[in-house]
């Protein structure tokens, strides 16, 4: 077997890692904002009712 085989196999491996990292950390970043869009909307009355005039 070519010798170069095995260093990119573990390379690719090793970017795959990364990728899936960076995926899990994404996914959490969006359940947050999805949360907290959820309490927002929650929160908010409707605003032609809470104007001033």
């Amino acid at each position: 077997m070519d010798s170069e085989v095995f260093p990119k196999i573990t390379e690719m491996l090793s970017q795959l890692s990364k990728l899936q990292q960076d995926l899990i950390y994404l996914k959490q970043q969006l359940i947050e904002i999805e949360m907290s869009s959820v309490t927002t909307s929650q929160n908010v009355v409707n605003p032609v009712e809470t104007l001033p005039f």
